[in-house]
């Protein structure tokens, strides 16, 4: 017997790689060497098939270096028993189980870990849904706060230019001079106990109780009739409004709504026939900025002849371009807008 060692080094041992010993015979009979024969007889299988290799490689350089494998493959493999087949069937049905299990383990771990991942992202989904959320109530908050200061301040301007007013109807005997003059947007009220029942000029002292003469209030009774059926009329409410845009002085706020007006009524005039500039959006930014937050422009609207549309809520005109009512709007805004540029100078 062989010690380990020995046992080794003889699995280790190299030897011609093995062939058919009646080709190899023959072909050596030939006068082929033992090297030549066997490799020729590995490619070729036979004594025909090895002397056709033989006659295209033998100017090889490498003709002559022989095949060697170990020499425990060159010993025939013992025949196995019933008992040992079985065995082996045995070892390789545990080995396939044991595989199973083992990929059957990694993808339980691998779902496990699909799951968390997904609940993580779930998590991550709901916090950055509720960051979003108090975000926008932030948002809401801050515009509702925006929206409470800016009302407080129209208020107060409100206020003030009331004040201004009442202040300059007391130092003026009661009437609040026209800022568009004796005939402007603003008139002067009707004053019955002057002579000739006429308003006194924008801003001339009131005459006093010994040199005014009173009319019969019978006298004064037409006139006033007259100015109550003149103030009804389109032209009068478009007026009336036009006054009350043009009051607004602070920063600005009655020359910017007059000018876009303008924008409007000069667009139906100038392009009668484009239906786009029939149509204003109440919603637009201009819009919001410039007329929303005044008194005077729904009542220039609806006397104009602009009407609400129940379906998408914007300002139609359906008249004439050249209808006397708009061409008188358009010609009193531009008279406004030169009177407002010039006695409020940027």
């Amino acid at each position: 017997m062989h010690n380990v060692g020995e046992s080794a080094d003889w699995e280790e041992e190299m030897v011609p790689v093995p062939v058919n010993n009646e080709f190899l015979e023959q072909l050596i009979e030939m006068g082929v060497t033992d090297v030549r024969g066997r490799k020729a007889l590995v490619h070729g299988g036979s004594v025909e098939g090895a002397l056709t290799w033989l006659s295209e490689h033998q100017d090889d350089a490498d003709i002559d270096q022989p095949y060697m494998v170990r020499k425990k493959d060159t010993l025939p493999k013992p025949v196995l028993t019933e008992e040992e087949k079985l065995a082996r069937v045995e070892a390789m049905k545990d080995k396939i189980k044991q595989r199973r299990e083992e990929r059957a383990k990694q993808e339980r771990a691998e779902e496990i870990r699909r799951e968390k991942d997904r609940r993580e992202r779930g998590q991550r989904m709901d916090e950055t849904l509720e960051e979003r959320q108090r975000q926008q109530r932030k948002r809401d908050l801050d515009k509702a706060k925006r929206e409470k200061e800016e009302e407080a301040k129209e208020r107060a301007r409100l206020r003030a230019e009331i004040a201004r007013d009442k202040e300059m109807r007391r130092k003026n005997n009661g009437v609040l001079p026209s800022v568009l003059g004796v005939e402007g947007y603003n008139p002067p009220i009707i004053q019955y106990n002057q002579p000739g029942g006429d308003a006194p000029a924008a801003g001339a002292p009131a005459p006093s109780s010994s040199t005014a003469t009173p009319k019969p209030a019978v006298a004064a009774a037409p006139a006033a009739s007259a100015a109550v059926a003149a103030a009804v009329s389109p032209e009068a409410k478009i007026e009336q409004a036009i006054g009350m845009i043009s009051r607004y002085r602070t920063a600005g706020d009655g020359g910017q709504a007059l000018k876009l007006l303008l924008t409007f009524v000069k667009n139906i005039v100038e392009h009668p026939d484009d239906p786009k500039y029939r149509s204003i959006n109440p919603e637009s930014a201009a819009f919001k900025s410039k007329l929303a937050s005044l008194v005077g422009p729904p009542q220039f609207f609806k006397y104009a002849g602009f009407e609400r549309d129940n379906f998408d809520g914007k300002l139609k005109y359906a008249g004439a371009a050249d209808h006397p009512v708009l061409l008188f709007a358009h010609r009193k805004l531009v008279e406004a807008d030169a009177l407002y540029q010039q006695q409020n100078p940027v």
